[in-house]
């Protein structure tokens, strides 16, 4: 998606164009009112239409992303247990690491997130620890 200022494209030019018209609407009437109406008109349905795409992306990414998981899920239910343990024990200095190299000023900036916007401190506690707890039976059940 091509973007502007932080938006898509489209909509900026679209906002654009609705105050370029509005302020000639004001200043004088030297653009119509149907003209600011269809501008205005305009802007909301691109508006929609992006809502609408981006909507879209996040459900085909999480459908993506759950059919990987329930993929894995089935791999390591299949793996020896001390191949499970391995794997949890070779990721988990990896994942520490990651956690503590992030720097403190940047933990509560949210970014935007297949989920919508969030920290890095709520990505932490949202999809390490508690993603790790939905999680916790399968693993368990598979080393013991």
């Amino acid at each position: 998606m091509v973007t502007k200022h932080g938006k898509p494209a489209v909509v900026v030019v679209d906002v654009a164009e609705y105050e370029r018209l509005r302020q000639l609407n004001q200043d004088g009437k030297n653009a119509s009112d149907k003209a600011l109406e269809a501008a205005r008109a305009a802007f909301e349905n691109d508006a929609a239409l992006v809502t609408n795409a981006e909507q879209s992306q996040v459900i085909l990414n999480n459908s993506s992303r759950l059919r990987w998981v329930l993929a894995a899920i089935g791999a390591i239910q299949e793996m020896p247990r001390d191949e499970v343990l391995r794997l949890l024990r070779a990721s988990r200095n990896r994942i520490a690491d990651a956690v503590r190299a992030i720097p403190d000023n940047q933990l509560d900036i949210q970014r935007e997130t297949p989920v919508g916007p969030m920290s890095a401190a709520q990505r932490v506690e949202k999809v390490l620890i508690g993603h790790m707890k939905q999680h916790q039976g399968s693993i368990e059940a598979a080393i013991k």
